[in-house]
């Protein structure tokens, strides 16, 4: 569905709703606009996602399958249900109001716009409303309804740099030498369009900003022909868009390199398989594969092409909070990981041993090069490059 499309249905519903609300005085009619159950299918992908990103929208919660109906809208009712109806309703106005204008918002000015009506908590109600929006219309036109059609974007968090050279309101912009923020729009990362993109020999995803700037500084691109990309935390929908288009237009392999810990895994699936707990916008990269950090990388089995085989520092090891064995445990319940023997493997290994590790311990245990050292012949190994 594009924003066309979205703003016809949007006023459509709006036209039927009134007809419902307006119909005889007992009419219990219920109201088009009853909230779509969107389900919870993946509380380990919630749990990550909020911990892992301020901003992104909490637990998907549906509103109990309940309907509302217009009588109890029209008298008033305090319901949970009729909060969220109302809330639902603002979100619409703006949207309608921004589409009628040819403007597009991000999540944070959507709440800001909405924070003085007093029915807004918090950000994440407000997201949640947009997600309930989107499900209100796929639901009439049995078409998916993503936020981008509805105008709405994520802030922008996400970076790139490597070897190759975007094109950018018809200028080339090389990012050999720097970084580029990706925008927050899906749809400009879709379009992105690139040129000596052949230099390029993979693509590599890392969870952390930190990291991000340590392999620019190190200027490893220059070592390894290569895009790197970082969503500094959990991924938006725009940079994981632009992930699937840099290995769309480069013909490349993709590698993501992630904490060892539950919140490292769930951030993997979601660059690989797309946000169980947003279906309708599956902006993933099919083909990704998992570089580590990995169990033989942390310990026991040593640290690879790191420190000899020593394994990291015990210093460096930090134990699992409760929600880290929350979210590993509705991991290890998924049907992508239950089919797949290696991520079942990494997740009992990290049950076994009820520790996690971060990146920063390869360069920050044996060297300001290990990292660079590490991924090089994880890459080349994996790729044969």
């Amino acid at each position: 569905m594009n924003r066309a499309e979205a703003t016809a249905e949007l006023e459509a519903l709006t036209a039927d709703v009134i007809e419902a609300l307006t119909a005889g005085p007992g009419s219990q009619a219920a109201c088009d606009l009853t909230m779509i159950a969107r389900k919870r299918e993946n509380a380990a992908e919630d749990a990550a996602a909020s911990a892992a990103d301020p901003e992104a929208t909490a637990a998907a919660l549906a509103l109990g399958g309940a309907t509302v109906t217009c009588a109890a809208v029209r008298d008033g009712g305090q319901t949970h249900q009729a909060r969220q109806l109302a809330q639902t309703w603002l979100v619409l106005a703006v949207l309608h109001e921004a589409s009628a204008h040819g403007k597009k918002l991000t999540q944070r000015e959507l709440w800001y716009r909405l924070k003085p009506t007093g029915l807004f908590a918090a950000p994440r109600d407000v997201n949640e409303r947009i997600l309930d929006v989107c499900a209100v219309l796929s639901e009439r036109c049995d078409v998916a309804c993503p936020r981008e059609a509805l105008g709405v974007l994520t802030q922008p968090r996400g970076c790139v740099t490597g070897d190759i050279t975007l094109v950018v309101n018809g200028a080339p912009v090389p990012l050999q030498q720097t970084s580029y923020a990706v925008p927050g729009d899906p749809e400009a990362c879709r379009s992105m369009q690139f040129v000596d993109a052949a230099r390029a020999r993979c693509v590599l995803v890392v969870e952390k900003d930190s990291v991000f700037r340590r392999l620019v500084d190190d200027h490893f691109t220059r070592r390894l022909p290569s895009v790197v990309v970082t969503a500094s935390g959990f991924p938006d929908l725009a940079t994981r868009a632009l992930v699937a288009r840099l290995v769309d237009a480069l013909n490349v392999p993709a590698f993501c390199l992630t904490d060892w810990n539950p919140y490292g895994l769930a951030l993997m699936l979601t660059y690989k398989l797309g946000s169980v707990r947003m279906g309708l916008e599956r902006h993933c990269c099919p083909t990704l594969q998992w570089l580590g950090l990995h169990s033989t990388d942390v310990g026991g089995g040593g640290v690879g092409a790191v420190g000899g085989g020593a394994g990291v520092n015990d210093a460096d090891r930090m134990p699992f909070s409760v929600r880290d064995r929350q979210v590993l445990g509705g991991l290890m319940r998924r049907s992508e990981v239950l089919q797949d023997e290696a991520l079942m493997r990494e997740a009992r290994a990290m049950d076994a041993a009820q520790q996690k590790v971060e990146i920063e311990a390869l360069h920050g245990g044996f060297g300001m090069d290990a990292l660079g050292d590490f991924l090089v012949a994880k890459i080349v190994d994996r790729a044969a490059l």
